[in-house]
């Protein structure tokens, strides 16, 4: 009972009862607004009532021009600069954060608050998203250096980073801005996933078998020419002797596998931040895991099919901790139809999420896929009927602990399909 009467007192507390007159007593939610006030007291005191209220009026006046000129002053002689240890990192990774301010002025500096987003604040200062500096010394360069744990993806600081100072009274702030030398790129988290089935040795089991295409491994599958830059390892020494002219044999090139990933944006800019980051989540793991382990990964999102090297790694996975869920344009790629025109032989996957709304679509969407085709649901498995499931379909939780389902759900992909021959990542 008690703590219904205190929750209701801090409600009425804090409760807006007149928001019509904020345009004109918003000028009190200052500090500097409540001496100006008391300024103008005291004048209508002295006045009007004794002239001693002048003293109050001058000491009032004093503590106004000081508090506003001091800070003022103190930022026109600093220049702050913020960097990071390195340019990129995953979501939750500890990264050190290096504050260098040079004080130009033959005085000490008190009182700097360093206004930053809540990625680049400390564990302790997160809740506040500003960083105290006690003491900046006279004619110095200083530097200040911390630990941050971002805690979601994105390109930092999303907001200017600021110096303010409001020493000594407290009743104005000064701002400067910081340059920042570099953004921190924190790419969304990836899950390790173990290999299925182990490795057993054989290099060729990553990059595929054989085919009847010309390339430098494999069989002999025939003879022609020699051309710049081939090896006389493989020169056929008795046609050439044949036709006085270098021959060399054509061997059999390496086929890659291919894994094709389908990432529906209407669904993440339909459902929850949390949703969409799980999305993400899961499909950064699931390329960069195929891509290590040299297989052809092919990606649709907000486009057509692009093809991803582990030389594109680094610049694709900075556009997706850059990528923020919106409504698709007409001219996107719709995953449904994206992901149903693949009829190349493959792994195919789409990540989506759970919504009743799509219950229907999807399940028709479903009855066509073809074979080696998976779907990655982000949502709860209470939204839908356990029975109506297809068999290659996986439900992520995105309340529970990623690190733990996504391993284990791409171990049943993996084992499913290897019983349908498809081979996954070893």
């Amino acid at each position: 009972m008690a703590r219904r009467v205190f929750r209701g007192l801090a409600g009425a507390l804090h409760h807006d009862f007149c928001p019509w007159a904020n345009y004109y007593v918003d000028w009190l939610k200052r500090p500097i607004g409540w001496v100006a006030l008391a300024f103008g007291m005291s004048l209508l005191l002295g006045i009007y009532v004794s002239p001693q209220a002048f003293i109050a009026s001058g000491a009032i006046a004093a503590v106004g021009i000081i508090g506003s000129l001091w800070p003022w002053l103190s930022t026109l002689g600093i220049r702050g600069e913020l960097h990071w240890e390195r340019a990129r990192c995953e979501e939750q990774d500890s990264v050190e954060t290096q504050l260098t301010i040079v004080n130009r002025w033959p005085w000490p500096v008190w009182g700097l608050v360093v206004e930053v987003d809540d990625a680049l604040a400390n564990d302790k200062d997160r809740s506040r998203t500003s960083i105290s500096l006690r003491r900046v010394p006279a004619l110095s360069r200083s530097c200040f250096r911390w630990d941050v744990r971002p805690v979601s993806r994105g390109v930092y600081p999303k907001k200017t980073p600021q110096l303010s100072t409001a020493f000594p009274f407290g009743i104005w702030s000064c701002r400067h801005r910081l340059d920042v030398v570099a953004s921190l790129v924190v790419w969304p988290r990836m899950t390790k996933l173990t290999d299925v089935p182990p490795n057993s040795g054989n290099q060729r089991i990553g990059i595929g078998g054989t085919t009847e295409r010309a390339g430098n491994d494999g069989d002999w599958i025939g003879v022609r020419s020699f051309r710049p830059g081939d090896t006389l390892r493989h020169v056929h020494w008795a046609q050439t002797a044949r036709r006085d002219q270098l021959v060399v044999f054509e061997h059999q090139s390496l086929s890659k596998q291919t894994v094709s990933i389908s990432f529906d944006t209407t669904a993440a800019s339909r459902g929850s931040v949390q949703e969409a980051d799980c999305m993400v989540r899961i499909l950064a793991s699931i390329a960069t895991h195929f891509m290590r382990h040299a297989w052809e990964v092919r990606v649709a999102m907000d486009g057509p099919w692009q093809s991803l090297t582990p030389l594109q790694k680094h610049a694709w996975l900075d556009g997706l901790a850059a990528w923020q869920p919106c409504v698709a344009s007409e001219s996107s790629a719709k995953p449904d139809t994206v992901f149903s025109s693949r009829k190349e032989e493959g792994l195919s996957i789409r990540i989506t999420t759970l919504s009743p709304s799509s219950h229907a679509a999807t399940k028709s969407s479903e009855r066509c896929e073809p074979k080696g085709s998976w779907t990655w649901y982000v949502g709860e498995e209470s939204e839908w009927q356990p029975s109506r499931w297809e068999s290659r379909s996986l439900v992520v939780s995105a309340v529970e602990s990623l690190d733990d389902q996504i391993p284990a759900l791409f171990r049943i992909l993996c084992q499913s399909s290897m019983a349908e021959g498809l081979k996954c990542a070893s």
